[in-house]
């Protein structure tokens, strides 16, 4: 047996059960967290405009909107935004007004700006430290959105839910989002533990939401000309995580057909919750 085997088993059995494990990776996260709990831009990215996360989740849309982006020997950065923003506005466009949303692992200031103006209601980034000034808060303020502090990895921190919950004025959200870029290279990303992250992110989804999250950083998500100027990326390695994601993905899709669609893509997932789909995982 192998050591994707192995671990695929492991998490299908039980994955908290390995509290060692578990354990040892939730305390080199911490360390992580602390180190840069004062320096948010030691990661090498803060409050990312949308266009940069349409860069990164391209892939995971549905091809009727990133048709625009095949074929093309030059693609502008803007389109990548373009065709992201269009998936997400056209699905939750129902409730277009009175839409929540948060972006896990960042601010959230300028992701949130770039969306048409009152399409969502209200919006949260959560991350480390605020440290935005008082003409950014005051801006954000007058958007309907606010930045709580805390360590996303940290799955025993009840108060995040809690504090997130008090800014949204309720549990449930109509979009998620988490692209960490940087620190994906360093954390420790145990199957036990993002299999409790994306559980719980899952269960804060509201019927007909949608969730897209980067759990590997991979270069083609990078949205600096270098990186996307070229039409085709030297083929990187595939890690165990994107393999246990195809495993868990086949699985869920299995179980739920036509209630829960997923889609992967290099390092990232696209999760539309369809009516019918359960309230948990």
């Amino acid at each position: 047996m192998n050591n994707l085997e192995t671990k695929l088993n492991k998490t299908t059995e039980n994955p908290e059960n390995n509290f060692s494990e578990i354990r040892q990776a939730l305390e080199s996260n911490r360390a992580a967290s602390k180190e840069n709990t004062n320096h948010e831009f030691a990661w090498g990215m803060y409050d990312s405009p949308l266009k940069d996360f349409g860069k990164t989740f391209c892939k995971t849309i549905p091809d009727e909107y990133a048709e625009v982006l095949k074929n093309k020997n030059f693609v502008d950065l803007d389109e990548y935004g373009k065709a992201w923003k269009n998936y997400i506005e056209d699905t939750l466009e129902a409730g277009a007004g009175n839409l929540k949303a948060i972006e896990f692992g960042g601010p959230g200031s300028e992701l949130f700006a770039d969306f048409t103006k009152k399409f969502f209601k209200k919006t949260v980034g959560v991350c480390l430290e605020d440290i935005r000034d008082p003409d950014s808060i005051k801006k954000d303020e007058s958007l309907g959105h606010s930045v709580v502090q805390g360590d996303i990895l940290d799955t025993k921190d009840s108060q995040l839910e809690k504090n997130i919950e008090e800014k949204l004025d309720g549990k449930k959200v109509n979009l998620i989002i988490s692209r960490m870029m940087g620190p994906l290279k360093e954390l420790d990303k145990h199957e036990a533990i993002m299999s409790k992250i994306i559980k719980k992110w899952y269960s804060m989804l509201d019927t007909e939401g949608l969730m897209f999250i980067q759990f590997e950083y991979k270069k083609e998500h990078n949205p600096e000309p270098y990186f996307y100027l070229q039409q085709e990326y030297p083929a990187e390695p595939k890690e165990d995580s994107e393999k246990l994601a195809e495993q868990w993905a086949q699985e869920i899709t299995k179980e739920y057909k036509n209630k829960i669609e997923i889609q992967l893509a290099p390092g990232a997932i696209r999760l539309y919750k369809k009516l019918g789909a359960p309230e948990t995982l």
